[in-house]
């Protein structure tokens, strides 16, 4: 016992091995680091593209303010020379979208849902952001992203 006790206290808290392993894993957490926040799309924002359960119900252009509805369960609730208000309306789901002109930025300020997710995600300020409603199925994406045929978001 008094052999094993002695044998410990001389061995080194770190052997160069062990060194070797936590230098290669610091390094894949730096490049990960790098690659998620150098690498995103912080151009400006030029459009929004509004879907309701995978359909496009409302886009718009920052460039020169334009917008198009495509559905019935949108309404422009208030419209004024910096800023819109809508109203997407499923039944008794609703989500009530602020598109900032001036900014340009697009964020839902209210939501009928339980866990109000896309009130609380902040606000899309260039390409790199989407907010999306899971309960209603709503989701708003930069105009440069597009769906693949399974659903997935990528970059257009």
């Amino acid at each position: 016992m008094i052999k094993q006790i002695d044998h410990i206290k001389k061995d080194k808290g770190f052997r160069v091995w062990d060194l070797v392993v936590y230098a290669v894993i610091a390094v894949i957490i730096v490049a990960i680091f790098c690659a998620v926040f150098f690498t995103r799309d912080t151009s400006s924002l030029e459009g929004v593209e509004i879907y309701l359960r995978n359909e496009l119900v409302f886009d718009i252009s920052f460039e020169d303010s334009s917008y198009n509805v495509y559905s019935d369960a949108v309404s422009v609730e208030e419209e004024t020379s910096s800023s819109i208000t809508l109203r997407i309306a499923s039944g008794s789901a609703y989500n009530v979208v602020e598109i900032d002109l001036s900014g340009p930025s697009v964020s839902v300020t209210e939501a009928n849902c339980r866990s109000r997710d896309c009130v609380y995600t902040s606000a899309i300020t260039d390409n790199n952001g989407i907010i999306y409603c899971s309960p209603h199925s709503l989701k708003i994406i930069p105009a440069d992203y597009t769906a693949n045929d399974n659903g997935n978001i990528t970059i257009g």
